[in-house]
């Protein structure tokens, strides 16, 4: 990347003395069923045949590239999908910060069309987990719309985060879980999320749809995060969880206002990003 990464990770990720407490604390309502809901039974998924190939994506300007495969259009219920392009990890901390990077500066943020920039966070937002190849965790949704806004600006592709029923389809992959459950998080035993793609994806060539980081999603009453993560025991989780913020998940947050960027008391929310269209960049690569 080479772009003043560790210089950023000082002074914008390192703990500040209000928040040095709060990194290693689990989110509140971690054990509260109340806060979450589980399908008890199993949509019904069909696929569509589909003969598009995966592709690569690389970021002029940054050392962000990555993988989109094609999944497929179907019906999960019933209700209608359209094809779509889904990125095969999660959205890593090194790609997330070249957002953070680009967008630092006031003055170079507001010349590109008034975009937004995310906020400075007062906490060590990674949980001390580390950074890298990890999931970017601790954001909220308009973080993930902002980075789906972010890429499609620098690729002019169209990016966004999914629907409930495309992550749904996308992580169902033709009907079994278990190809899906492939990706937990391999150190959910330790509470503290991993490396994306450690595991073997699923059929689709998905990783880690399931734990690791929990991954913002679109539903028609407003934005939900599904999968579970992390801090889940392995026997819970399940491509049907889901849970919906509330103000309890940046409750500690004592900026004035509270930062609609990071989660201070939440930190298992990440980022996967779906495309309705890849950049005309994009390379063809082999499944």
């Amino acid at each position: 990347m080479g772009r003043g990464r560790d210089g950023f990770r000082g002074p914008m990720l390192g703990a500040v003395a209000l928040g040095l407490g709060l990194w290693g604390c689990s989110a509140p309502g971690a054990g509260d069923e109340a806060e979450r809901s589980r399908a008890e039974v199993m949509p019904q998924v069909q696929l569509a045949p589909d003969d598009r190939v995966p592709h690569e994506i690389s970021v002029a300007g940054t050392g962000v590239a990555f993988r989109m495969v094609p999944v497929p259009g179907g019906s999960v219920d019933g209700r209608p999908v359209e094809p779509f392009w889904m990125a095969t990890t999660e959205v890593t901390w090194e790609h997330y910060l070249e957002l953070v990077l680009e967008t630092s500066d006031r003055a170079a943020a507001e010349a590109v069309d008034g975009f937004a920039r995310p906020s400075r966070p007062y906490i060590s937002i990674d949980r001390g987990f580390g950074q890298q190849t990890r999931p970017v965790i601790s954001v909220s949704a308009r973080a993930a719309h902002t980075y789906a806004e972010w890429l499609s600006r620098k690729t002019g592709g169209r990016f966004r985060i999914p629907s409930v029923d495309e992550w749904r389809l996308a992580a169902l992959a033709g009907g079994s879980s278990a190809d899906a459950s492939q990706a937990v998080a391999r150190e959910t035993a330790q509470g503290r999320s991993a490396p994306v793609a450690s595991l073997a994806p699923n059929r689709l060539g998905l990783y880690d749809l399931v734990g690791n980081a929990a991954e913002w999603a679109q539903d028609a009453a407003g934005p939900v995060v599904l999968g579970g993560s992390y801090r889940d025991p392995r026997a819970r989780l399940s491509p049907l969880m889901l849970e919906t913020p509330n103000a309890a998940w940046n409750q500690s947050d004592p900026q004035i206002p509270k930062s609609t960027w990071w989660l201070a008391d939440a930190g298992f929310p990440g980022i996967r990003i779906v495309a309705e269209a890849l950049p005309a960049a994009a390379t063809p690569v082999a499944p």
